[in-house]
C-alpha cells in the first residue's frame, strides 16, 4: 500500500475522527454485525461508564463512541472473545502495508480488559516476523517466528510507543525493513495509531496528534 510512497515524519493509519476511519481497515467480530447502524443513544450513564453515546455500530462489538473521558468521537472494541474481536490493516490478505517508520503509536484507553495487538514485520531478508504484546501476559516469549511480549496501561487514555526496528533486531537477531500489517484485539478505545520516524514526548507532538481533554 505505502512501500513506494515517501514516509517521513507522523503517518496516521487509523484516526477516529477522519471521515473514513476505517477506510484502511477490515472488521472482524465474534458476533454478526448488525442489519443497522443508525445512531443509537444510550442509557443515562454514571461518571464510571466508559462512552456516553454510540454513534455508529459498525458490529456488534465494535463501533464509534462518544467516549466518556475525551467526550468525542473514539472506536471501541470491547469483547469477552479477544481472540476473534479486531480491526486490521490493511483489509485484505493480499495486500502489504509497506510501512517503513520504525515507531509505532497508539493513543488508547486502557478498559481494564484484556487487549493485545500484534504486527507483521519484514526484515533485512524479506523473512516474515511477528510481534504480539498483550496486558495479560507476565513474561516474554521469543522464537524465530513470533515474539509475544507483555505491556503495561496506566489507567485511562495512554500513548502507547513501540520501537519496532529495536525490538525486531533485539528478538530475530536481523535489521526491520517494514511494517506488513496491524491488528488491534479486543478490549479498548482508540483515538489514533501512527507511525513516527523518531521517538517523541506527548508534549511534543503536533497539534493534530495531541490528546485534548475538556475542562470541568
Amino acid at each position: 500500500m505505502l512501500r513506494n510512497s515517501y514516509q517521513s515524519g507522523y503517518l496516521s493509519v487509523f484516526y477516529s475522527l477522519g471521515t473514513h476511519p476505517l477506510q484502511l481497515w477490515s472488521i472482524n467480530d465474534s458476533q454478526e454485525a448488525p442489519k443497522s447502524s443508525n445512531i443509537k443513544v444510550s442509557e443515562p450513564q454514571d461518571e464510571e461508564c466508559e462512552f456516553d453515546l454510540v454513534l455508529n455500530e459498525l458490529s456488534k462489538n465494535i463501533a464509534i463512541v462518544q467516549d466518556s473521558i475525551l467526550k468525542s468521537p473514539v472506536l471501541r472494541i470491547s469483547s469477552p472473545n479477544l481472540a476473534s474481536t479486531f480491526i486490521k490493516c490493511p483489509p485484505s490478505e493480499t495486500m502489504q502495508l509497506g510501512m517503513k517508520l520504525p515507531f509505532i503509536i497508539f493513543q488508547i484507553r486502557n478498559l481494564n480488559l484484556f487487549f493485545s495487538f500484534e504486527l507483521e514485520i519484514i526484515d533485512e531478508y524479506d523473512k516474515p516476523h511477528y510481534l504480539r504484546s498483550s496486558n495479560f501476559q507476565k513474561v516474554t516469549r521469543n522464537s524465530p517466528l513470533i515474539t509475544t511480549f507483555p505491556m503495561r496501561l496506566e489507567k485511562g487514555w495512554n500513548l502507547l510507543t513501540l520501537n519496532i526496528a529495536e525490538t525486531a533486531k533485539a528478538c530475530f537477531g536481523s535489521n526491520y525493513k517494514e511494517t506488513s500489517s496491524i491488528t488491534v484485539n479486543a478490549s479498548c478505545h482508540i483515538r489514533r495509531i501512527f507511525f513516527s520516524d523518531k521517538v517523541v514526548a506527548e508534549d511534543s507532538l503536533p497539534p493534530e496528534f495531541k490528546l485534548y481533554f475538556p475542562s470541568d
